[in-house]
């Protein structure tokens, strides 16, 4: 028995022995030439030129665009529209001159200097086209690159779009752009991402309807076209079929009284942060749409003048010249009646007067108050 109890505990001996071994080759393995398992260091990656030029302003609008926002005055577009869409944004190149050359080339881009929820994209190519900035906003960027077992890591460089329209290229959609971006009241701006705008999305592409989904991440589809309403973005997308108003001068004007609550109806709809972000439209994304633009606008404190600027984009899209109106007719005979309708509604500022008018409407004061925290940024 004795024995027996000693050959045990050879075995046992045996079998740790082995384990300490094996475990020590292990460790051995790993660590011998430090190449296979070592952390990767950041190293400093040096790029002798960048564009945009770091720490300089540049402008998403087109030609035309920026045209129309230089001293701007209402009227404007009248001098440029053609019928055809001339709205949309240009992408932005970022390029540079690295001193060692790779096969892939990885690039971070935040609103934050920090980098938290940075976008990350890879090019094989010392450039990168980038599509649908937000304007008005400070961007930061950097580049890596691997470097045998390690990571080179530029510099970071930064640039500011200008503040001119966020428009939108949405397939088979015309008259599109995000309402934000707009210099409100105590050093706010209208907050982006959040409200969309634009004509008819009956034709929407099937390109287009991921875009307006995944890009832009629509939650609520606000058609305006009252009878003729149609749900076209899907079962996943909320929606909300009402007879939108327009203008001051006829039967579904909004200076009527029979008419307060279906505008507070309208209105409504962005008092609710589960409906964000949504898109507003109507036919050809100016009459009710317009004005619906414009209420929000003058009650989240936007000047006057942008509030017709962003009116005013609709006479550079193919949707918003389609009908025999004229511009005098639209500008001088219906928005900019209705607009003063706003201002001269009572004696304050325009945003205090479409505070009293859509409380007049039936719009509450804790639903104007969540409007403005959501859709005004610092």
């Amino acid at each position: 028995m004795i024995k027996a109890e000693k050959l045990f505990a050879r075995l046992l001996c045996c079998c740790l022995c082995c384990c300490l071994c094996i475990t020590l080759a292990c460790v051995l393995a790993a660590c011998g030439d430090g190449k296979a398992s070592a952390p990767k260091k950041d190293l400093p990656l040096t790029v002798s030129r960048v564009s945009p030029q770091n720490g300089s302003e540049v402008t998403l609008a087109n030609s035309v665009v920026a045209q129309v926002c230089a001293d701007y005055k209402a009227g404007k577009t009248k001098d440029f529209t053609n019928g055809e869409d001339l709205y949309y944004n240009r992408d932005i190149v970022l390029e540079w001159d690295s001193d060692e050359k790779a096969e892939e080339y990885f690039v971070r881009l935040s609103v934050s200097p920090d980098f938290k929820q940075a976008a990350q994209y890879v090019t094989n190519e010392e450039r990168l086209e980038l599509s649908d900035l937000l304007v008005a906003t400070e961007y930061f960027w950097d580049i890596r690159i691997k470097s045998g077992e390690n990571v080179k890591r530029s510099r970071v460089y930064g640039f500011v779009t200008a503040a001119t329209p966020r428009t939108l290229r949405i397939g088979g959609v015309s008259n599109t752009r995000d309402i934000g971006g707009y210099k409100a009241d105590g050093g706010k701006r209208v907050a982006q991402g959040m409200a969309y705008r634009g004509a008819k999305p009956d034709g929407i592409t099937q390109s287009g309807l991921q875009k307006l989904k995944k890009t832009y991440g629509i939650k609520t589809q606000l058609d305006l076209r009252g009878a003729t309403a149609r749900a076209v973005f899907g079962e996943d997308v909320r929606f909300v079929p009402l007879a939108g108003l327009h203008y001051a001068d006829n039967d579904t004007g909004i200076h009527l009284a029979a008419n307060r609550e279906l505008l507070a109806q309208e209105i409504r709809v962005f008092a609710h942060k589960e409906n964000y972000p949504v898109f507003f439209h109507c036919n050809v994304g100016r009459d009710r749409t317009g004005t619906l633009a414009m209420l929000l606008q003058a009650l989240l404190g936007v000047s006057e003048s942008d509030i017709c600027l962003e009116y005013e984009m609709s006479m550079l899209s193919a949707a918003g010249t389609s009908d025999d109106i004229s511009f005098n007719t639209l500008m001088y005979g219906k928005f900019l009646p209705a607009l003063n309708h706003i201002k001269e509604y009572a004696d304050g500022s325009l945003k205090q007067n479409c505070e009293k008018f859509l409380l007049d409407c039936g719009v509450t004061t804790q639903e104007i108050s969540a409007i403005r925290d959501i859709l005004l940024t610092d």
